[in-house]
């Protein structure tokens, strides 16, 4: 009798933790993605919410109210509370219209507007955020000469640069808003 009792409690226990293993914590600037048999089936806002254990139900969080930023040509190097800047050659230096070669250093910010599409559409948002802009950065100041480049058209380049990225991030479907270049 006392044996039975006991299985009985444990099996309990077994089945409460695993059902367990279905709540989650979304953070107030996330969401969570849920998966059912996985197939997206619906989004959740902050807060402590329950889904079906694994394997019927999963769960994504992506945070979409953060502004993120990714830096081509250099990198922000923090230590001790200190913050300098360290060059990186091979992303910085760009060749110019009129055959000059120029070093640029450019921070590109971006946020999540779509999260279903930036969960389910991009294995790594932030390589594409940095390989494209990179890539139509060249282009732009490949079209210009080095005058240009360094003085008149230098904000000319960073907006036409933001619009080319974007339109390029749409069509890669990726739910990524380019904020700043």
């Amino acid at each position: 009798m006392i044996k039975k009792l006991i299985i009985w409690i444990v099996l309990a226990l077994i089945v409460l933790i695993y059902l367990g293993t279905g709540i989650y914590q979304v953070g107030p600037s996330e969401v969570a993605l849920i998966k059912t048999f996985g197939k997206y089936s619906q989004t959740t806002g902050p807060g402590i919410h329950f889904r079906l254990p694994y394997p019927f139900q999963t769960h994504v969080i992506v945070d979409i109210e953060t502004i993120r930023k990714e830096e081509i040509g250099f990198r922000t190097i923090e230590r001790y509370g200190k913050i300098s800047y360290k060059s990186i050659q091979e992303e910085s230096l760009m060749l110019t219209g009129d055959g000059n070669i120029i070093s640029v250093e450019v921070a590109v910010q971006y946020k999540i507007k779509d999260p279903i599409k930036f969960a389910f559409n991009i294995i790594n948002g932030s390589d594409l955020v940095r390989f494209t802009t990179e890539s139509v950065l060249r282009e732009r100041i490949a079209e210009r000469n080095i005058d240009d480049v360094l003085t008149i058209e230098r904000d000319k380049i960073a907006m036409e640069t933001a619009e080319l990225v974007q339109k390029i991030l749409d069509q890669y479907d990726s739910g990524i808003l380019i904020s700043k270049v």
